[in-house]
């Protein structure tokens, strides 16, 4: 009869901290949004991170939810301005 010797090993695990590779939207968006003095409208934030607008929409919806930045119109009631 046969053995298994799997249980007798035992496992050490290498520490190895990993970055993440790159930045999701709403990080990139809510860094852009946090560094403006006045806030941003979402084209501004489009210029600014190279994202496109329905993305944006997205994730300003979510950082909303997640009471991480707010709104407010401009002075001609169009355009929403974003900040924290």
């Amino acid at each position: 009869m046969i053995k298994s010797r799997i249980g007798k090993k035992k496992f050490i695990p290498s520490v190895v901290e990993v970055e993440p590779a790159h930045k999701t939207h709403r990080q990139r968006i809510y860094e852009a949004v946090r560094s403006s003095e006045n806030g941003l409208t979402p084209s501004e934030i489009m210029m600014k991170t190279g994202i496109n607008e329905r993305r944006i929409r997205e994730s300003v919806r979510f950082l909303a939810l997640e009471e991480r930045i707010k709104s407010s119109r401009c002075r001609c009631g169009h355009a929403p301005i974003y900040y924290t």
